[in-house]
Protein backbone atom coordinates (compact mmCIF):
# COMPACT_ATOMS: atom_id res chain seq x y z
CA UNK A 1 0.00 0.00 0.00
CA UNK A 2 1.79 3.00 -1.24
CA UNK A 3 2.04 6.14 1.00
CA UNK A 4 0.13 4.43 3.61
CA UNK A 5 2.36 4.04 7.15
CA UNK A 6 2.66 0.93 9.80
CA UNK A 7 0.68 2.63 12.39
CA UNK A 8 -2.33 3.63 9.56
CA UNK A 9 -2.31 -0.27 8.59
CA UNK A 10 -2.59 -1.03 12.22
CA UNK A 11 -5.11 1.68 13.46
CA UNK A 12 -7.25 0.77 10.60
CA UNK A 13 -7.64 -2.93 11.14
CA UNK A 14 -8.55 -1.70 15.30
CA UNK A 15 -11.01 0.45 13.52
CA UNK A 16 -12.30 -2.49 11.84
CA UNK A 17 -13.18 -4.16 15.11
CA UNK A 18 -14.75 -1.09 16.59
CA UNK A 19 -17.85 -1.61 18.33
CA UNK A 20 -18.66 1.71 18.64
CA UNK A 21 -20.32 4.05 15.55
CA UNK A 22 -19.04 7.79 16.59
CA UNK A 23 -21.32 8.97 13.97
CA UNK A 24 -24.36 8.31 15.93
CA UNK A 25 -23.14 11.84 17.46
CA UNK A 26 -24.34 14.94 15.99
CA UNK A 27 -22.05 16.09 13.34
CA UNK A 28 -21.78 19.58 15.38
CA UNK A 29 -19.36 18.46 17.49
CA UNK A 30 -21.10 19.44 20.77
CA UNK A 31 -22.26 15.76 21.49
CA UNK A 32 -18.97 14.76 21.19
CA UNK A 33 -17.70 17.51 23.52
CA UNK A 34 -20.30 16.39 26.48
CA UNK A 35 -19.41 12.88 25.93
CA UNK A 36 -15.81 14.09 26.98
CA UNK A 37 -16.72 15.96 29.63
CA UNK A 38 -18.79 13.00 30.83
CA UNK A 39 -15.81 10.63 30.82
CA UNK A 40 -13.61 13.18 32.60
CA UNK A 41 -16.19 13.79 35.14
CA UNK A 42 -16.24 9.85 36.18
CA UNK A 43 -12.79 9.72 36.39
CA UNK A 44 -13.00 12.11 39.19
CA UNK A 45 -11.60 15.37 37.44
CA UNK A 46 -12.95 18.80 37.87
CA UNK A 47 -14.45 19.81 34.24
CA UNK A 48 -15.64 22.56 32.86
CA UNK A 49 -15.88 24.65 29.39
CA UNK A 50 -13.51 27.85 28.17
CA UNK A 51 -14.59 30.04 25.66
CA UNK A 52 -15.27 29.39 22.11
CA UNK A 53 -12.14 28.22 19.95
CA UNK A 54 -11.16 29.99 17.01
CA UNK A 55 -12.85 26.81 15.09
CA UNK A 56 -16.11 27.31 16.78
CA UNK A 57 -15.45 24.33 19.44
CA UNK A 58 -15.77 24.80 23.09
CA UNK A 59 -12.46 23.26 24.46
CA UNK A 60 -12.70 21.90 28.42
CA UNK A 61 -10.49 22.21 31.42
CA UNK A 62 -10.24 19.73 33.86
CA UNK A 63 -8.05 19.76 36.99
CA UNK A 64 -6.19 16.86 38.22
CA UNK A 65 -5.39 16.38 41.89
CA UNK A 66 -2.01 15.71 41.91
CA UNK A 67 -1.49 13.80 45.84
CA UNK A 68 2.37 13.53 46.78
CA UNK A 69 3.74 12.51 50.10
CA UNK A 70 4.09 15.73 51.51
CA UNK A 71 2.11 17.87 49.65
CA UNK A 72 -1.41 18.34 47.37
CA UNK A 73 -0.59 20.25 43.94
CA UNK A 74 -3.04 20.41 40.91
CA UNK A 75 -2.60 20.39 37.29
CA UNK A 76 -4.98 21.31 34.39
CA UNK A 77 -5.15 20.43 31.32
CA UNK A 78 -6.82 21.69 28.32
CA UNK A 79 -9.32 19.44 26.37
CA UNK A 80 -9.51 19.88 22.54
CA UNK A 81 -12.19 17.66 21.05
CA UNK A 82 -12.32 17.27 17.11
CA UNK A 83 -14.78 15.43 15.46
CA UNK A 84 -14.16 13.86 12.35
CA UNK A 85 -16.17 10.24 12.16
CA UNK A 86 -18.76 11.62 9.62
CA UNK A 87 -15.69 12.65 7.42
CA UNK A 88 -13.92 9.52 8.29
CA UNK A 89 -10.53 12.00 8.05
CA UNK A 90 -7.53 12.01 10.39
CA UNK A 91 -6.80 15.28 12.57
CA UNK A 92 -3.96 17.16 11.11
CA UNK A 93 -1.81 20.08 12.72
CA UNK A 94 -4.22 22.58 10.76
CA UNK A 95 -7.37 21.37 12.85
CA UNK A 96 -5.76 22.14 16.22
CA UNK A 97 -4.55 25.58 17.75
CA UNK A 98 -1.57 26.17 18.48
CA UNK A 99 -1.08 23.76 21.76
CA UNK A 100 1.80 26.19 23.47
CA UNK A 101 -0.36 29.46 23.38
CA UNK A 102 -4.02 27.97 24.48
CA UNK A 103 -2.25 26.13 27.52
CA UNK A 104 -0.78 29.54 28.29
CA UNK A 105 -3.86 31.31 27.93
CA UNK A 106 -5.47 28.75 30.18
CA UNK A 107 -2.80 28.53 32.89
CA UNK A 108 -2.60 25.05 31.76
CA UNK A 109 0.84 22.54 31.97
CA UNK A 110 -1.20 19.71 30.31
CA UNK A 111 -3.17 19.12 26.84
CA UNK A 112 -5.32 16.36 25.45
CA UNK A 113 -6.21 15.73 22.11
CA UNK A 114 -9.84 14.01 22.27
CA UNK A 115 -10.74 12.89 18.60
CA UNK A 116 -13.60 9.94 16.80
CA UNK A 117 -10.63 9.39 14.38
CA UNK A 118 -6.93 9.25 14.74
CA UNK A 119 -4.19 11.75 14.54
CA UNK A 120 -2.13 12.12 11.37
CA UNK A 121 1.58 10.82 11.55
CA UNK A 122 2.68 14.59 10.80
CA UNK A 123 0.68 15.60 13.62
CA UNK A 124 1.69 12.64 16.17
CA UNK A 125 5.18 13.90 15.56
CA UNK A 126 4.51 17.52 16.28
CA UNK A 127 2.59 16.18 19.84
CA UNK A 128 5.60 13.75 20.55
CA UNK A 129 8.17 16.69 19.92
CA UNK A 130 6.24 19.27 22.67
CA UNK A 131 5.84 16.22 25.21
CA UNK A 132 9.52 15.56 24.80
CA UNK A 133 10.54 19.79 25.39
CA UNK A 134 8.96 18.68 29.22
CA UNK A 135 6.94 21.80 29.55
CA UNK A 136 3.41 20.77 28.47
CA UNK A 137 2.05 17.18 29.14
CA UNK A 138 0.54 15.77 25.80
CA UNK A 139 -1.91 13.13 25.78
CA UNK A 140 -4.08 11.56 22.89
CA UNK A 141 -7.40 9.89 22.97
CA UNK A 142 -8.32 8.88 19.64
CA UNK A 143 -11.46 6.45 18.89
CA UNK A 144 -10.18 3.54 19.71
CA UNK A 145 -9.04 4.67 23.70
CA UNK A 146 -12.56 6.69 23.50
CA UNK A 147 -13.90 3.23 22.81
CA UNK A 148 -12.07 1.49 25.65
CA UNK A 149 -12.92 4.07 28.48
CA UNK A 150 -16.55 3.43 27.33
CA UNK A 151 -16.02 -0.15 27.95
CA UNK A 152 -14.98 -0.06 31.16
CA UNK A 153 -18.14 -0.55 33.79
CA UNK A 154 -18.23 2.65 35.33
CA UNK A 155 -18.96 4.35 32.45
CA UNK A 156 -21.34 1.85 30.63
CA UNK A 157 -24.48 4.49 31.16
CA UNK A 158 -22.60 6.86 29.59
CA UNK A 159 -22.08 4.48 26.66
CA UNK A 160 -26.20 3.70 26.84
CA UNK A 161 -26.93 7.48 26.69
CA UNK A 162 -24.77 8.25 23.85
CA UNK A 163 -24.04 5.63 21.58
CA UNK A 164 -28.05 3.55 21.82
CA UNK A 165 -27.90 2.04 18.72
CA UNK A 166 -24.24 0.59 19.08
CA UNK A 167 -24.59 -0.60 22.34
CA UNK A 168 -27.64 -2.64 21.30
CA UNK A 169 -25.80 -3.82 18.95
CA UNK A 170 -23.17 -5.10 21.11
CA UNK A 171 -25.59 -6.98 23.60
CA UNK A 172 -24.74 -7.51 26.88
CA UNK A 173 -21.30 -6.85 28.52
CA UNK A 174 -19.87 -8.41 31.37
CA UNK A 175 -17.23 -7.71 33.29
CA UNK A 176 -15.47 -10.00 35.89
CA UNK A 177 -15.17 -9.29 39.77
CA UNK A 178 -14.80 -12.77 40.91
CA UNK A 179 -15.22 -15.96 41.05
CA UNK A 180 -18.92 -16.15 40.34
CA UNK A 181 -19.59 -12.71 40.66
CA UNK A 182 -19.70 -10.26 37.71
CA UNK A 183 -20.93 -6.91 36.28
CA UNK A 184 -23.52 -6.73 33.87
CA UNK A 185 -25.00 -3.87 31.26
CA UNK A 186 -27.39 -4.71 28.94
CA UNK A 187 -30.14 -1.82 26.89
CA UNK A 188 -29.52 0.74 29.46
CA UNK A 189 -29.81 -1.98 33.19
CA UNK A 190 -26.65 -1.66 34.94
CA UNK A 191 -26.49 -4.93 37.46
CA UNK A 192 -24.52 -7.33 39.69
CA UNK A 193 -25.03 -11.13 38.71
CA UNK A 194 -23.95 -13.44 40.88
CA UNK A 195 -24.44 -17.69 40.74
CA UNK A 196 -24.86 -20.11 43.64
CA UNK A 197 -22.69 -22.84 42.21
CA UNK A 198 -20.81 -22.19 38.27
CA UNK A 199 -18.38 -19.98 37.84
CA UNK A 200 -19.14 -19.63 34.12
CA UNK A 201 -21.76 -17.17 33.17
CA UNK A 202 -22.17 -17.71 29.97
CA UNK A 203 -25.23 -20.54 30.30
CA UNK A 204 -26.90 -18.00 32.17
CA UNK A 205 -26.95 -15.31 29.15
CA UNK A 206 -29.60 -16.70 26.81
CA UNK A 207 -32.46 -16.44 29.72
CA UNK A 208 -31.24 -13.27 31.14
CA UNK A 209 -31.40 -11.33 27.71
CA UNK A 210 -34.44 -12.89 27.57
CA UNK A 211 -35.43 -11.15 30.80
CA UNK A 212 -34.39 -7.80 30.02
CA UNK A 213 -35.87 -7.16 26.67
CA UNK A 214 -39.44 -8.08 28.46
CA UNK A 215 -38.51 -5.46 31.40
CA UNK A 216 -37.61 -3.23 28.39
CA UNK A 217 -40.18 -2.91 26.80
CA UNK A 218 -42.35 -2.85 30.19
CA UNK A 219 -39.98 0.69 30.92
CA UNK A 220 -40.82 1.61 27.91
CA UNK A 221 -44.85 1.68 28.44
CA UNK A 222 -44.48 3.09 31.70
CA UNK A 223 -45.57 6.59 32.50
CA UNK A 224 -43.53 9.74 31.92
CA UNK A 225 -40.48 9.97 34.34
CA UNK A 226 -41.30 6.42 35.50
CA UNK A 227 -37.99 4.09 35.15
CA UNK A 228 -37.46 0.02 36.32
CA UNK A 229 -34.43 -0.57 37.35
CA UNK A 230 -32.64 -4.37 37.45
CA UNK A 231 -30.15 -3.90 40.29
CA UNK A 232 -28.79 -7.08 40.65
CA UNK A 233 -29.71 -11.01 39.45
CA UNK A 234 -29.09 -14.14 41.66
CA UNK A 235 -29.09 -17.61 39.97
CA UNK A 236 -29.53 -20.65 41.96
CA UNK A 237 -28.18 -22.64 39.02
CA UNK A 238 -28.64 -25.82 41.37
CA UNK A 239 -32.14 -25.23 40.71
CA UNK A 240 -32.26 -23.17 37.19
CA UNK A 241 -34.27 -20.24 38.96
CA UNK A 242 -33.19 -16.56 38.82
CA UNK A 243 -33.46 -14.03 41.63
CA UNK A 244 -34.43 -10.30 39.83
CA UNK A 245 -33.81 -7.54 42.36
CA UNK A 246 -36.03 -4.34 40.74
CA UNK A 247 -36.46 -1.03 41.96
CA UNK A 248 -39.57 0.87 40.62
CA UNK A 249 -38.68 4.59 40.56
CA UNK A 250 -41.30 6.73 40.73
CA UNK A 251 -41.07 10.58 40.56
CA UNK A 252 -42.19 12.14 43.80
CA UNK A 253 -43.74 15.06 42.23
CA UNK A 254 -46.53 12.49 40.28
CA UNK A 255 -50.07 13.37 40.62
CA UNK A 256 -52.12 10.75 42.98
CA UNK A 257 -53.96 9.24 40.11
CA UNK A 258 -50.29 8.55 37.94
CA UNK A 259 -49.33 6.92 41.20
CA UNK A 260 -52.15 4.71 41.96
CA UNK A 261 -51.67 3.71 38.05
CA UNK A 262 -48.09 2.90 38.89
CA UNK A 263 -49.25 1.11 42.03
CA UNK A 264 -51.44 -1.28 40.10
CA UNK A 265 -48.44 -1.60 37.22
CA UNK A 266 -45.59 -2.35 39.89
CA UNK A 267 -48.55 -5.29 41.42
CA UNK A 268 -50.08 -6.68 38.38
CA UNK A 269 -45.79 -7.25 37.07
CA UNK A 270 -45.30 -8.81 40.68
CA UNK A 271 -47.41 -11.65 40.22
CA UNK A 272 -47.29 -12.23 36.71
CA UNK A 273 -46.21 -15.68 35.75
CA UNK A 274 -42.21 -15.69 34.93
CA UNK A 275 -41.50 -18.32 33.14
CA UNK A 276 -38.95 -18.26 30.24
CA UNK A 277 -38.46 -21.85 28.34
CA UNK A 278 -39.51 -23.90 31.67
CA UNK A 279 -37.01 -21.49 33.83
CA UNK A 280 -38.52 -19.37 36.48
CA UNK A 281 -37.66 -15.93 37.24
CA UNK A 282 -38.63 -14.77 41.12
CA UNK A 283 -38.80 -10.81 41.69
CA UNK A 284 -37.42 -8.45 44.54
CA UNK A 285 -39.46 -5.10 44.06
CA UNK A 286 -38.67 -1.90 45.78
CA UNK A 287 -40.32 1.22 45.32
CA UNK A 288 -37.96 4.03 45.31
CA UNK A 289 -39.70 7.76 45.30
CA UNK A 290 -36.87 10.36 43.39
CA UNK A 291 -36.94 14.11 41.88
CA UNK A 292 -36.69 13.70 38.36
CA UNK A 293 -35.29 17.26 37.72
CA UNK A 294 -32.54 17.28 40.85
CA UNK A 295 -29.01 18.05 40.11
CA UNK A 296 -27.84 15.17 41.73
CA UNK A 297 -30.20 12.47 40.28
CA UNK A 298 -28.65 9.28 38.72
CA UNK A 299 -31.10 6.10 38.41
CA UNK A 300 -27.73 4.00 38.74
CA UNK A 301 -26.40 5.65 41.38
CA UNK A 302 -24.04 3.49 43.90
CA UNK A 303 -26.54 3.59 46.58
CA UNK A 304 -28.93 1.84 45.24
CA UNK A 305 -26.72 -1.08 45.07
CA UNK A 306 -24.21 -0.52 47.87
CA UNK A 307 -25.75 -1.58 50.70
CA UNK A 308 -26.92 -4.83 48.76
CA UNK A 309 -24.09 -6.36 47.25
CA UNK A 310 -23.89 -9.19 49.81
CA UNK A 311 -27.33 -9.77 49.57
CA UNK A 312 -27.50 -10.06 46.14
CA UNK A 313 -24.80 -12.75 46.26
CA UNK A 314 -26.46 -14.90 48.49
CA UNK A 315 -30.00 -14.30 46.60
CA UNK A 316 -31.46 -13.64 50.00
CA UNK A 317 -34.42 -10.70 50.68
CA UNK A 318 -33.58 -7.23 50.35
CA UNK A 319 -34.94 -5.56 54.06
CA UNK A 320 -34.83 -1.80 53.45
CA UNK A 321 -36.25 1.30 54.93
CA UNK A 322 -38.05 2.38 51.80
CA UNK A 323 -41.69 0.40 51.37
CA UNK A 324 -41.68 -3.12 48.93
CA UNK A 325 -44.60 -3.85 47.63
CA UNK A 326 -43.72 -7.25 46.69
CA UNK A 327 -41.18 -9.67 47.73
CA UNK A 328 -41.48 -13.33 47.11
CA UNK A 329 -39.16 -15.09 49.55
CA UNK A 330 -36.32 -17.11 48.35
CA UNK A 331 -36.91 -19.40 51.32
CA UNK A 332 -40.40 -20.50 49.85
CA UNK A 333 -42.34 -18.85 52.91
CA UNK A 334 -45.84 -18.24 50.83
CA UNK A 335 -48.27 -17.20 52.54
CA UNK A 336 -52.37 -19.18 51.87
CA UNK A 337 -53.38 -16.51 49.97
CA UNK A 338 -50.40 -16.50 47.57
CA UNK A 339 -51.16 -20.86 47.56
CA UNK A 340 -55.10 -21.60 47.00
CA UNK A 341 -57.04 -17.77 45.43
CA UNK A 342 -56.37 -18.95 41.78
CA UNK A 343 -57.70 -22.98 42.88
CA UNK A 344 -60.46 -21.41 44.95
CA UNK A 345 -61.39 -18.76 42.26
CA UNK A 346 -61.55 -22.40 40.31
CA UNK A 347 -63.50 -24.04 42.43
CA UNK A 348 -65.85 -20.98 42.87
CA UNK A 349 -66.87 -21.25 39.30
CA UNK A 350 -67.67 -25.06 39.40
CA UNK A 351 -69.62 -24.45 41.95
CA UNK A 352 -71.90 -22.19 39.76
CA UNK A 353 -72.40 -24.77 36.99
CA UNK A 354 -76.13 -25.74 37.25
CA UNK A 355 -75.77 -29.53 36.47
CA UNK A 356 -73.43 -30.82 39.02
CA UNK A 357 -73.38 -30.63 42.79
CA UNK A 358 -69.99 -30.08 44.39
CA UNK A 359 -68.57 -32.07 46.91
CA UNK A 360 -65.29 -31.17 48.09
CA UNK A 361 -61.63 -30.45 46.78
CA UNK A 362 -58.06 -30.04 47.70
CA UNK A 363 -55.02 -28.25 46.08
CA UNK A 364 -51.70 -29.73 45.98
CA UNK A 365 -49.55 -29.46 48.72
CA UNK A 366 -45.85 -29.36 47.54
CA UNK A 367 -45.13 -26.75 49.78
CA UNK A 368 -45.42 -29.34 52.64
CA UNK A 369 -43.15 -32.52 50.96
CA UNK A 370 -40.17 -31.28 53.06
CA UNK A 371 -42.26 -31.90 55.97
CA UNK A 372 -43.34 -35.69 55.04
CA UNK A 373 -40.60 -37.85 56.00
CA UNK A 374 -40.13 -40.23 58.96
CA UNK A 375 -39.64 -37.74 61.87
CA UNK A 376 -42.26 -35.34 60.81
CA UNK A 377 -45.19 -37.84 59.86
CA UNK A 378 -47.29 -38.68 62.82
CA UNK A 379 -46.81 -35.14 64.13
CA UNK A 380 -48.13 -33.62 60.73
CA UNK A 381 -50.72 -35.75 60.22
CA UNK A 382 -52.06 -34.99 63.52
CA UNK A 383 -51.70 -30.91 62.58
CA UNK A 384 -54.47 -31.89 60.15
CA UNK A 385 -51.45 -30.30 57.24
CA UNK A 386 -52.64 -33.13 54.92
CA UNK A 387 -56.82 -33.13 55.19
CA UNK A 388 -58.59 -32.57 51.66
CA UNK A 389 -58.16 -34.48 48.31
CA UNK A 390 -55.22 -32.83 47.24
CA UNK A 391 -51.95 -34.80 46.92
CA UNK A 392 -48.94 -32.82 46.98
CA UNK A 393 -48.39 -32.87 42.90
CA UNK A 394 -52.42 -32.84 42.38
CA UNK A 395 -54.95 -30.72 42.41
CA UNK A 396 -58.81 -32.48 42.51
CA UNK A 397 -62.21 -31.24 42.57
CA UNK A 398 -64.82 -34.04 43.26
CA UNK A 399 -68.65 -33.34 42.60
CA UNK A 400 -71.86 -35.34 41.90
CA UNK A 401 -73.68 -35.54 38.84
CA UNK A 402 -77.07 -36.67 38.83
CA UNK A 403 -77.61 -38.55 34.85
CA UNK A 404 -75.46 -39.60 31.94
CA UNK A 405 -77.17 -36.86 30.36
CA UNK A 406 -75.73 -34.12 32.48
CA UNK A 407 -72.29 -35.81 31.99
CA UNK A 408 -72.32 -35.28 28.19
CA UNK A 409 -72.58 -31.83 28.79
CA UNK A 410 -70.03 -31.26 31.13
CA UNK A 411 -67.78 -33.42 29.16
CA UNK A 412 -68.51 -30.78 26.52
CA UNK A 413 -67.41 -27.73 28.91
CA UNK A 414 -64.12 -29.82 29.81
CA UNK A 415 -63.46 -30.23 26.17
CA UNK A 416 -63.15 -26.11 25.56
CA UNK A 417 -60.37 -26.63 28.71
CA UNK A 418 -56.32 -26.74 28.13
CA UNK A 419 -55.06 -30.30 27.90
CA UNK A 420 -52.19 -31.58 27.11
CA UNK A 421 -48.52 -32.93 27.62
CA UNK A 422 -47.37 -30.39 29.76
CA UNK A 423 -50.31 -29.33 31.93
CA UNK A 424 -53.39 -31.93 31.44
CA UNK A 425 -56.35 -32.60 33.58
CA UNK A 426 -58.06 -36.28 34.39
CA UNK A 427 -61.77 -37.35 34.66
CA UNK A 428 -62.17 -40.46 37.03
CA UNK A 429 -65.49 -41.76 38.31
CA UNK A 430 -65.18 -42.80 42.17
CA UNK A 431 -67.34 -45.76 43.05
CA UNK A 432 -68.35 -46.40 47.00
CA UNK A 433 -67.88 -49.68 48.22
CA UNK A 434 -70.36 -50.64 51.23
CA UNK A 435 -69.53 -53.45 53.59
CA UNK A 436 -70.63 -57.01 52.62
CA UNK A 437 -72.49 -55.43 49.50
CA UNK A 438 -69.60 -54.54 47.58
CA UNK A 439 -69.59 -51.77 44.83
CA UNK A 440 -72.85 -49.72 44.76
CA UNK A 441 -73.74 -48.88 41.80
CA UNK A 442 -76.79 -45.94 41.58
CA UNK A 443 -76.61 -44.83 37.67
CA UNK A 444 -78.38 -41.44 39.46
CA UNK A 445 -75.46 -41.24 41.12
CA UNK A 446 -72.38 -40.71 39.57
CA UNK A 447 -69.57 -39.53 41.85
CA UNK A 448 -66.61 -38.43 39.86
CA UNK A 449 -62.81 -36.36 40.61
CA UNK A 450 -61.42 -33.42 38.20
CA UNK A 451 -57.52 -33.59 38.80
CA UNK A 452 -54.92 -30.86 37.41
CA UNK A 453 -51.34 -31.40 37.34
CA UNK A 454 -47.91 -30.03 35.20
CA UNK A 455 -46.10 -32.53 33.94
CA UNK A 456 -43.13 -33.43 36.55
CA UNK A 457 -40.13 -33.15 33.92
CA UNK A 458 -41.36 -29.13 33.40
CA UNK A 459 -40.54 -27.99 36.75
CA UNK A 460 -37.15 -28.02 38.88
CA UNK A 461 -38.46 -27.20 42.41
CA UNK A 462 -41.82 -25.95 44.86
CA UNK A 463 -41.58 -22.45 43.62
CA UNK A 464 -42.17 -23.16 40.09
CA UNK A 465 -44.54 -25.71 40.45
CA UNK A 466 -46.67 -23.94 42.30
CA UNK A 467 -46.64 -20.54 39.90
CA UNK A 468 -47.29 -23.17 36.44
CA UNK A 469 -50.06 -24.64 38.21
CA UNK A 470 -52.05 -21.58 39.93
CA UNK A 471 -51.36 -20.19 36.08
CA UNK A 472 -53.03 -23.57 34.56
CA UNK A 473 -55.83 -22.81 37.36
CA UNK A 474 -56.56 -19.18 35.96
CA UNK A 475 -56.27 -20.34 31.75
CA UNK A 476 -59.53 -22.77 32.87
CA UNK A 477 -61.00 -20.24 35.18
CA UNK A 478 -61.55 -17.54 32.09
CA UNK A 479 -62.92 -20.21 30.30
CA UNK A 480 -65.33 -21.71 32.56
CA UNK A 481 -66.05 -17.74 33.26
CA UNK A 482 -67.08 -17.50 29.69
CA UNK A 483 -68.59 -20.99 29.92
CA UNK A 484 -71.00 -20.13 32.59
CA UNK A 485 -72.48 -17.03 30.61
CA UNK A 486 -73.36 -18.85 27.47
CA UNK A 487 -75.35 -21.52 29.63
CA UNK A 488 -77.67 -18.93 31.16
Amino acid sequence: MIGVTFNQIVHNELMEKKMIDFTELSQDGDAFELLMRELLSHRGLEVYWTGRGPDGGKDLICSERMIGNFDVSIKRWVVQCKHNAHSGSAVSCSDIDSIENICGANEADGYLLACTTYPSSTLMTMLHDINKRGKISVQVWDCIQIEKELQLPQNWDIANTFFPISMKKKGIQVSYISTNFWYLSFKGFAFYLSARISANYVYFIEYIEKCLDDLHERNNSLPEDFRIRVRGIYVDDKNTNFYVYVDFMIPSNSSKAIFQKSQKILKKYAWDVNTIDGICFMYDIAEVRFLPYSDHFDPDARGYYEPYIEIMKSGMERKVNRPILSTEQYDYDYTEEFIDRDFQNLCNLFMKIPFVRYLNSGNAKIEKVNSFNGIRLASSIEENEYQGLGSFFHAEIRFEINDVGNLKKLSELLAAWPNGAIEFMELKRNFIILPEKGIENDEDELIYTISFTINPLCYSDKFQFRKMINSYFRDIATILEKQLKELV
